[in-house]
This record gives structure tokens, sequence and C-alpha cells, in this order.
């Protein structure tokens, strides 16, 4: 990957940004080839006795990701001291145009800097088991059922790295054009950033990089020296073993008179958690040179009481108006809670992902109303509201590090909890066969849903994330993937042995993460400092995909197969403040397949 930096900016004129002789140029492989897997086991039984009914259930699980968070990067420094153009007349597709012909794609150019070998394993175990107890009761001619059962969760997590990184003092011992490889693409980003033929420069062969990084190392006089400090610092500040438990157990009761449906419960919910992890100190080094390591261990545990009531009337034989009033609580993730520091220097843009070990529980106060109306003999219609009033929610906010951090430039990206927010919404929904349609007409469907959501939420006092000397955030932005506007509109089709789908799905614009420092009336006239500029919070782009999808049963369990999904080959990425302004465009393209499928149970 080819990284033109711009210097500082000296002149504006129209879509082009001219910069100082500042700039630089650099150039990074890295290899992408994490191993992930996931292991789970559930069983259970349900056990039926006249009027009483038994439920038990027991779910283990293990997942591993190896060499996910952390991939072999070598890095290469090019030409500095250049004059560049930033081109901005189409904001998706920039281009920097050096205006002292420097070549931003001469392989010759770029000596190698630094190298990182990583060695990343995290492991979860997880093992659940819930029972329950439900008795059908009449009092009168009024029926309804009593139940209560418990629930016990162990979840385990560990992370481990073990980095070996290495750096040149000046100048490395070989340059990229010495390691280079064949693989080009001509239609990279279609064709935008097309030079000689190629969609981009001369890209490098990882196996020339290895080899000529153990020429380098196993050399006389080599270049490469193995950084101590920032190995252990890097490893060891990554490094967690937690657990969390959960004790959870609920009682209820449902009971129907008349046309009114009552049900009221309540779930006492209580969470442990303890974890370890290491405190690294860059400063004072131990007798050998390295970092001296601290273990850091806390535990915490809190129990919520979250009762609920529901209330269905009839207000027609297949009419149904539902009143819900709801405690829920979200708990921070692992990855959130545990105060590790994980460096990604290949994330676009670079950035540190740090763990919080004061995070609290969200706790929210659900509100909904809902209509529904069944059709026959098959087909539902539902719309309704929904407000939920947040304490303590968590959000993730960006930092740019300063010169003195040793991950300076980077994005720090860090989980807080708010005062308070609130959601409030509307959803629809509508499901039929149009099996009262003739022919083969009947075989049509429709499953569509929408909702609309606003949201709000306030930040602590003296909240800045993006500068320590920020005035504080006052405004009131949407909670994070937050999209207002959600919708899927999807046909179907369903007749003798043919099935078939066809959906569009749609999700609008949302934030990822805050970023802006704060709100003034001054600033905010700026397109570059203002809350929508180059400077504003990260989001998320809107998306809309189609999919479509189709099988066909060819002689009892066996059935042939296709789908194609993204047909519209949507992209995906993030930009701040305003689209003009983009971080990350990804296009993925369509995926299809086919096949035949197998089942063992008779339909």
């Amino acid at each position: 990957m080819y990284t033109p930096n711009a210097g500082n900016l000296v002149a504006v004129n129209g879509s082009k940004y001219t910069f100082d002789n500042a700039g630089s140029y650099q150039y990074r492989h890295y290899i992408r080839r994490p191993d992930l897997q996931v292991f789970s086991i559930l069983t259970g039984a349900r056990h039926d006795f006249g009027s009483n009914l038994i439920t038990y259930e027991f779910a283990g699980s293990r997942a591993h990701n190896i060499g996910g968070q952390d991939f072999p990067t070598t890095n290469f420094n090019g030409t500095s001291g250049v004059t560049l153009q930033l081109d901005q007349s189409d904001p998706y597709r920039p281009k920097f145009n050096a205006l002292d012909a420097t070549n931003l794609f001469d392989p010759t150019q770029y000596t190698v800097t630094k190298t990182i070998f990583p060695k990343y394993h995290a492991t979860q175990v997880n093992f659940q088991g819930a029972a329950s107890w439900a008795r059908r009761y009449s009092v009168h001619s009024y029926y309804g059922t009593f139940e209560l059962g418990p629930k016990i969760r162990n979840s385990h997590g560990t992370q481990n790295e073990l980095d070996q990184l290495f750096a040149a003092g000046g100048t490395g011992s070989f340059t990229l054009g010495q390691v280079l490889g064949t693989y080009t693409n001509s239609t990279y980003y279609d064709g935008s950033f097309a030079i000689g033929g190629m969609g981009y420069g001369p890209t490098s062969d990882y196996s020339k990089i290895r080899q000529a990084i153990q020429a380098d190392l196993s050399s006389a006089n080599p270049t490469l020296a193995f950084q101590q400090v920032s190995s252990v610092q890097k490893s060891e500040g990554a490094f967690f073993d937690a657990t969390e438990r959960v004790y959870a157990g609920y009682v209820q009761n449902a009971i129907s008179i008349g046309k009114v449906r009552l049900q009221a419960g309540v779930r006492f919910d209580g969470t442990s958690t303890d974890f370890t992890t290491h405190h690294v100190d860059s400063v004072n080094l131990d007798a050998q040179g390295n970092p001296t390591i601290t273990p850091f261990s806390q535990s915490g545990s809190y129990l919520n009481v979250l009762p609920s009531v529901q209330v269905q009337y009839q207000l027609e034989k297949n009419t149904n108006l539902r009143v819900n009033y709801s405690r829920g609580i979200s708990r921070p993730n692992i990855g959130d809670l545990v105060p590790t520091l994980i460096v990604d220097p290949n994330f676009s843009p670079k950035q540190v992902v740090q763990g919080n070990p004061d995070l609290k529980p969200t706790k929210a106060n659900n509100f909904d109303v809902l209509v529904e109306h069944f059709f026959q003999p098959l087909g539902i219609l539902q719309a309704g509201f929904f407000y939920k009033q947040l304490s303590d929610p968590i959000y993730p906010t960006v930092t740019l590090l300063g010169p003195t951090d040793p991950n300076a430039g980077f994005r720090l990206v860090r989980s807080v909890n708010g005062p308070n927010a609130h959601i409030t919404g509307f959803e629809a929904a509508w499901e039929q066969r149009f099996s009262f349609l003739p022919g083969l007409m009947n075989g049509f469907g429709v499953a569509a849903n929408y909702s609309y959501t606003t949201s709000q939420v306030t930040f602590p006092a003296n909240f800045s994330p993006a500068s320590a000397g920020g005035q504080g955030r006052i405004d009131r932005p949407a909670l994070p993937r937050q999209a207002p506007n959600n919708w899927n509109v999807g046909m179907t089709y369903d007749k003798a042995r043919f099935s078939m789908r066809f959906a569009i799905s749609h999700n609008d614009t949302n934030i990822f993460a805050y970023n802006y420092a704060h709100i003034d009336a001054a600033t905010d006239k700026d397109p570059i400092l203002g809350i929508h500029g180059a400077n504003g919070d990260v989001y998320i782009y809107a998306h809309t995909q189609l999919d479509l999808q189709g099988s066909y049963r060819l002689y009892k369990e066996l059935s042939i197969f296709a789908y194609g999904l993204n047909l519209s080959n949507e992209v995906f990425g993030f930009y701040q403040g305003s689209p003009i302004y983009p971080n990350q465009r990804e296009y993925y393209h369509p995926t299809a397949a086919f096949g035949m499928r197998w089942t063992s149970s008779a339909e």
C-alpha cells in the first residue's frame, strides 16, 4: 500500500489543496491470514406433565482467534521533502500530485524501515445452563400460567501477544525495488488510480521481503535492530485473563380475563467480573533492559432487579393492542472493560484500542405501544411506537495521540459512559402470503418492515475526545450505530417445489465513533473545523443492498439452490464529518453461489 503524506497546508484553490515541501511517501506490505474458529454444543429437554411443563438446557462454546489482531507487516520509507497538491474534485477518488515531479511509484526510492513478526492468540470459553418450571391454572373461567426459573452463564476469555519489532536506525539494507512481486490489478477502484496500465504502483512479494529481512538480521552489520522495549510494551500491554459470571432468575405470571391478557414478572440479574492484565512501565527498566511489568487485577459485581409488565387488549377478533413496560441492562463487552492497549498499525487510519475498567452497564427503561392485525389464513400487519430512556450509555470515542506518546499520530479508541440518552421511534412490519390470488399468482407473498428512530446522547462535562484542551462537548448527537431510517422490502414466492426470495435492505448513515471536540458558533461556520467538517464525528456510510435466492426440491429432502448477495455492490466504509471527507471506502462485489442440499428430516 502506497501512502503519500502531505506537509502543511499553504494554499487552497477551489478543490485543490497545496502543501509545503514537508511531504513524504511510505509503503507497507502486510499479510492478513487469521485463523478464526467457533465450536458450540447445545442440549436440553422438555417434559410436559399435565398442567406442568419443565424445560432445561445446557450450552457450551469455545472460540479462538489466532493471528486475527496482528499481521506480519513491513514498512518502507520513500522520498521526503516532497511538495504535494491534493486534487479533491472527486472526493471519493482524491489524487495527490507531486509539484516537484517526484515519482510516488519509484520502488528504488523506498528503503525498509521496520518490520513486525507478531504472535497473537485469543480464546473464549462459555458455559451456560438454564431451567424453568411452568404451571397452567385456572381461576373460575380465567386461565393463566405461572412460571419461574434460574439461568447461569460463565465466560472466560484470554488474550496473549508475543510480538517482535525490528527497526532500522537509519537507511535500511534493501529497497522495495529488490523485493518486487508480479501482482497487478488494472481495475483497482474502477481504474481511478491507474498508472502505466496498473491499478497502482509496483507491488512486493512478501516471501522475498522475509528472505531479505533474514539476510539482514544474520549479517555482520544488520541495519534492522530488535526493539526490545517496544516489543515488550506492545505484547504485554495487550494481555488479559478475564472471567464474567451471570446469575439470573425470573418469576412471571400471565392471565387472561376476557379480552385482556396481563403478563407481569421480575428478573433478578447478578453479574460479577474478574480480570487480570499488565501495566507496562517503559521508563523504569529492569536489569535486562525490559519494561517493568506489574500485574493488575480488578473485580466487580452488581445486582439489578428488572421488572416488566405487558397488557394485551383484543380490539377485534384478529386485532390486538399491546402496551409494554420493561427494564433492562446492557453489559460492557469484556474487550471494552479490560484495560488493555491494542496497537493496530494496519487499521486505516492507524489506531490504538484501550479498555476502560470503570465502565458501568447501561440501564434502560423501555416503553412500547403496538397494534397488530392477523390476516387469514396467513399474514400479519404490525405498527407501533417505542421510547427507551438510557442511563450510563456506553459509546466509543476517538482521540488523536500527541507527540509524546509512543504511538504518536495514532487514533486512540476508548469506550466511556455518558450521563444519559434516549431513543424514540416508530416501526411497522407486513408479512403476508397472497393465497387469495388465482392460479400461479397465489404463490406470491411480501415481507417488509420499516423503522424510523431518533436518539440523543449527553456527554460528561469535561468530555473532549479530540484534544486535551477542548472546551467540552455540549451538543446532543445521535447514539452510535443508530441509523434514522432502516427498511427491508422482500418479495417471496412459494409454490409446489419452488421457493424464491428477493430483498432490498437499507440502513441510513450513522455515527461509528465520536470525535468532534467542541461546539462553538465561530468554528461551526468553518467547513474544515465544524461538526460536519474534516474533524467531525466518524460515520458509517449509508448502505442499500439487493439479494436474491431460490431453491427447487428435486426429490423428498434433496434440493438445488442458488443465491446472489450484494448485487448492488454497495460501498462499505467511514467518513469524517461529511461524505466529502472519506476515511475508508471498500467494495466487495456481488457474491454468487449454487449447489445441492440434503436434509435428514422429512418435510
